[in-house]
């Protein structure tokens, strides 16, 4: 039994475990909505404590908390074509946390208020 619980604890450990959310806000265009994805991005980042971070991966924003070596967040709003994308990981976890709960939240919330019938969510 201690064997069996050591391999799946270094197995979980192995992978490092995460969850995620991505919202696509279409029809980039002419208007400023990359612009004003930027500055949500930043206004929930400030709220949920998260400072910002270079990621090469992200154009137009990208953010990053850390709550113990071993637990982290990172969100990453990028522009591909025509669309953004809003991208939210919490590591190392199956389950989102208080935090990460109430930013995905708080971000599907704004991004639906602010750009309606554009916004997809994926999981």
């Amino acid at each position: 039994m201690k064997c069996a619980a050591l391999i799946a604890a270094l197995f979980v450990a192995a992978c490092d475990p995460g969850v995620s959310v991505q919202f696509l806000v279409s029809g980039v265009g002419d208007d400023s909505t990359a612009q004003k994805s930027a500055q949500i991005a930043a206004a929930l980042a400030q709220r949920h404590g998260l400072g910002a971070s270079p990621d090469s991966r992200c154009d137009l924003a990208s953010y990053h908390a850390t709550s113990s070596p071993s637990h982290w967040w990172d969100f990453c709003v990028d522009q591909r074509g025509p669309s953004v994308s809003f991208l939210l990981e919490e590591w190392i976890t199956t389950v989102w946390s208080p935090k990460g709960d109430s930013l995905r939240g708080e971000l599907e919330d704004t991004l639906r208020t602010r750009f309606g019938d554009r916004v997809a969510r994926i999981d």
